[in-house]
């Protein structure tokens, strides 16, 4: 079942709950870090992951993004193995900023995504197009949080 959920507008909790009988999911994959990573634990059923990269809530800049990485970082649930093998469930993060060291894993994983655009099944949504000219405009898009897609530049 695919069903999406504005977490912006209303908690995204109760509305998953429903439409799962309670069950939870298989997989969240959440971009956001800090006390959102607790919830999304907590929406997994029984054998079910998490994902985790980036930290959307400390993505401010200057004085205000450290405050922000220090909140979130305060916030973030600590994941012991015994409670992650007593739920069935697991945890796992990405940052691909790290892995300059796994250029064929980054290839492959390319492979599949550039497949699934051409096959039909990975359909990104673009929110806005700015050029290169804009480029200050598109971060200033990105940091104010405005996009609900793809921000893409042009020549």
């Amino acid at each position: 079942m695919d069903h999406p959920i504005d977490y912006r507008g209303k908690d995204w909790f109760p509305v998953l709950q429903e439409l799962t009988g309670g069950r939870g999911v298989d997989l969240v994959i959440d971009p956001i870090g800090g006390k959102h990573w607790k919830k999304s634990y907590a929406a997994l059923r029984h054998t079910g992951r998490l994902g985790m990269f980036g930290v959307s809530t400390a993505s401010a800049t200057g004085i205000k993004g450290k405050l922000n990485l220090l909140q979130a970082a305060i916030q973030t649930p600590w994941f012991h193995p015994f409670v992650l093998l007593n739920k069935n469930r697991g945890v796992f993060g990405l940052n691909l900023g790290h892995m300059w060291h796994e250029p064929e894993k980054v290839a492959v994983w390319m492979r599949d995504i550039l497949r699934g655009v051409g096959e039909g099944w990975i359909r990104p949504y673009v929110d806005r197009s700015f050029s290169f000219e804009e480029t200050g405009k598109a971060h200033k898009y990105l940091e104010e949080r405005r996009n609900t897609g793809k921000v893409v530049l042009v020549p």
